[in-house]
């Protein structure tokens, strides 16, 4: 018998569940966007392409470099320095 209730409140549960989830969009960039994290230094957007961005960055944000430049892929945002 419980088995039966747990099952059937799975059964009406999932719809909700599934059908609630919203789809996330990607936040847009536009050359000339900066953020500014104090002391750990800033991130501009200096160039966008149907790709992904170019953004120059400063101080402590990537721990590879100390400055330059990184490409952010637009549909992950993975950041490659």
């Amino acid at each position: 018998m419980r088995k039966i209730i747990f099952l059937a409140w799975v059964i009406l549960s999932f719809p909700v569940i599934a059908w609630a989830q919203e789809k996330i969009e990607a936040p847009v960039w536009n050359i000339g966007d900066k953020w500014d994290f104090g002391q750990e230094g800033f991130l501009e957007v200096v160039g966008v392409d149907k790709n992904g961005f170019v953004a120059k960055f400063s101080a402590g944000i990537f721990l590879k470099s100390a400055q330059g430049t990184v490409i952010f892929d637009k549909s992950t945002f993975r950041a490659y320095p």
